[in-house]
This record gives structure tokens, C-alpha cells and sequence, in this order.
């Protein structure tokens, strides 16, 4: 192979390679031996932990879109499925209408025709769902090119981090260049700002897709007599990426009483408390006592004709008479 051969051979390649993503995509060209990072306490190493943190959050996200996207391409099939079966709706209204047409039944007649055009506006519905479908394909393959470049920023950016605490720490491996993580972190960053672009417009042409949609389905809904909807309940919507992990918010304390969080060391939470200590214990009624302890005192009846009428009330603990 010629020289000419070659360099044609190898600007194909990287050209390919830029197209594809390139080393913005693949494994990190630089990483730090961990083993030099032995001396660092923890301490010093805070920044890594944050890194690490954002770099596992990227790795779940990246995970999550590639499960919308399966979901996705079953959407577009099932779009398609339903759109057969309308077409196939309106053509059984189409002859209905005709039936209705030849029986002079005025009343069946305005209904056949109501009934095939809401089947004539389902269609479009229909044919709307599939696009929405596809754009919404579109928007997260796009979105997992990002999170995917984003994972790699990320994981740049933990070694950056690892590599400041070497150079902090005064250890200094062989070949050991801090400037050098420096940029290939900077360069993933860069490859991940660009690919955001692709992202947002994207996300316009399914906004602008799913609105179209609500405005065909509202068209349905006027045509049948039913309200219209503010909102189209989307179930197959792309959820939203997270922005960040953010810790569960405490119910709001009442006047007087401290959340959790706010108690002291010495202070115990109403799940440490027992049941003696909490104050809103009410006391258990004792199941043991006996009828006679809760039952009142019977006074005997008054006497009538002046002789005392025998109280045949069984007292408690004394012998019952028998006749």
C-alpha cells in the first residue's frame, strides 16, 4: 500500500471516528492509578466523592432514557396498530351511512354521517400519534447521545478530581501531569455542551408535535360533544431527566414542636420514645375487671302496700336461693 494509500486510509478512519463521536464517546484516554492515591486521607479527597457522586447519577440516567427509548419503538408499532384499526372503523361507517342513506330514516341518517366524521377525525388523530411516536424516538436518541457524552464528562471528571489530590498531596507518579487531566476533562465537557443543542431541538419538534395532537383530539371531543382537554395525558411521555439529587422534604412542623432534624442529641424522636414517654399515650382500660367492679349498686324497690318487696337480684360472691 502506497503512502498516499495510508494517509487517505487513516483520514477516512478519524473522520468516521469524529462522526461517531469519537474518543468523546469511548473509554478515558487518562485515568490515575488509585494506588498512588494510598497516602490521601479521606479528608483530602472530598472533591473525588462529589465527582463520583455525579458521575453514578449519570450512569442511572443514562440507563433510564435507554429504557424510554425501547419503550418508544413499541410505541410507533402500537401507533400503527391503532391506526389500522380506525381506517378500517371508517370504512364500516362509510357503509352504514349508505345503508342509512337508502332507508330515508332521517334520524339514522344524521346519526351514520355524525358517526363517520368523528371516524374521519380519529384518522388524523391516529396519523398524528405515529408522528408524535417517532418524534419522541427521535428526541431520546438525541437525548441519549448527551447523557451518554455526559457520563464521560463525568467520569473525566472524577479522575480530574483524583488528579488534584495527588498534586495537593505533593505525590508526584512518573508521567504525572495534572494540566493533562485538566483538558481531557474540558474536552468532554465540550462534547457534551455540544451535543445539548441536538437535545433542545428535539424536545421543540415533540412539543410542537404533541400540541397538534391535543388540537386533533379536541377536535374529536368537540365533534362527539364531550369537553375539550387542556392537557394531553401523554402515558408514554418521556420522563424529564434529573437535574440533580435533592433529599426528601420533612412534613412542615406545628407551632411549638421541632422536625426531626431540629432536635437536640439529648432529645428523642418520637420513634425512639416508648410507649411510656410519648405524650400522646392514652391510658389502655383494663380489660381484666370484673362485672362487679364496673357494674353500680342496685338500691332495693320501694315498698308497695308498706311491706318490702324481695329484691331477687343475685349480689355478687353471695349464694343464689333456690325455690
Amino acid at each position: 500500500m502506497t503512502t498516499k494509500k495510508l494517509i487517505f486510509s487513516a483520514a477516512m478512519l478519524a473522520s468516521l471516528a469524529t462522526a461517531c463521536g469519537g474518543s468523546n464517546n469511548g473509554k478515558l484516554n487518562r485515568r490515575v492509578n488509585q494506588g498512588h492515591l494510598a497516602p490521601v486521607s479521606a479528608a483530602e479527597r472530598s472533591g473525588e466523592a462529589d465527582a463520583q457522586r455525579e458521575f453514578f447519577l449519570a450512569e442511572w440516567q443514562v440507563a433510564s432514557t435507554e429504557s424510554q427509548l425501547r419503550g418508544a419503538k413499541l410505541d410507533i408499532d402500537i401507533a400503527k396498530n391503532k391506526l389500522a384499526s380506525a381506517k378500517l372503523a371508517l370504512k364500516n361507517s362509510k357503509l352504514e351511512n349508505a345503508a342509512a342513506a337508502e332507508s330515508n330514516d332521517q334520524n339514522a341518517i344524521a346519526e351514520k354521517q355524525q358517526a363517520e366524521r368523528v371516524a374521519t377525525l380519529q384518522i388524523e388523530v391516529h396519523k398524528l400519534a405515529i408522528e408524535r411516536a417517532k418524534q419522541s424516538k427521535r428526541y431520546l436518541e438525541k437525548r441519549l447521545t448527551h447523557e451518554q457524552r455526559s457520563l464521560r464528562s463525568r467520569e473525566a471528571g472524577v479522575e480530574l478530581a483524583r488528579a488534584n489530590s495527588l498534586n495537593a498531596a505533593g505525590i508526584k507518579p512518573p508521567n504525572f501531569d495534572a494540566k493533562k487531566y485538566k483538558a481531557q476533562h474540558t474536552e468532554r465537557a465540550a462534547s457534551e455542551k455540544a451535543a445539548k443543542a441536538a437535545v433542545d431541538t428535539e424536545k421543540a419538534k415533540l412539543a410542537a408535535t404533541e400540541k397538534q395532537l391535543l388540537g386533533a383530539k379536541n377536535a374529536v371531543a368537540t365533534a362527539e360533544g364531550n369537553p375539550v382537554l387542556k392537557q394531553d395525558p401523554i402515558p408514554s411521555k418521556p420522563m424529564e431527566p434529573l437535574e440533580g439529587d435533592t433529599p426528601p422534604e420533612q412534613p412542615p412542623a406545628t407551632d411549638g414542636e421541632k422536625t426531626d432534624s431540629e432536635k437536640t442529641d439529648g432529645e428523642k424522636t418520637d420513634s425512639e420514645k416508648t410507649d411510656g414517654e410519648k405524650t400522646d399515650a392514652k391510658p389502655v382500660p383494663n380489660s381484666s375487671a370484673t362485672e362487679s367492679e364496673e357494674a353500680p349498686t342496685k338500691t332495693p324497690p320501694p315498698a308497695v302496700g308498706g311491706e318490702p318487696v324481695n329484691d331477687t337480684t343475685t349480689k355478687p360472691g353471695a349464694p343464689s336461693e333456690e325455690s
